[in-house]
């Protein structure tokens, strides 16, 4: 591992990299979730933001991003017989 190359993504993730690559990808942008420190230690300690602070605006992104998920995936079913469960 590179210690510089970690703090350079995570540098590259806070100041818009994540919309540049998927503009380089072709893909749709799903949404940014703000670094706020409750992220991290609601990961750390092992509760999600969205549990534990389901107001912050990282939660608000994380909803959104789900939502925005369920907006693209697919409608119709090829096999009826295969069930998402």
């Amino acid at each position: 591992m590179v210690p510089g190359r970690r703090r350079q993504g995570l540098r590259d993730l806070r100041f818009g990299g994540g919309r540049e690559l998927a503009d380089q990808l072709g893909v749709p942008l799903l949404g940014q979730v703000p670094l706020v420190p409750a992220l991290r230690v609601g990961g750390d300690e092992g509760r999600p933001i969205v549990v534990a602070r389901p107001d912050d605006e990282a939660s608000v992104a994380f909803r959104r991003i789900a939502e925005r998920i369920v907006e693209l995936a697919p409608t119709r079913v090829y096999r009826t017989e295969l069930k998402i469960v």
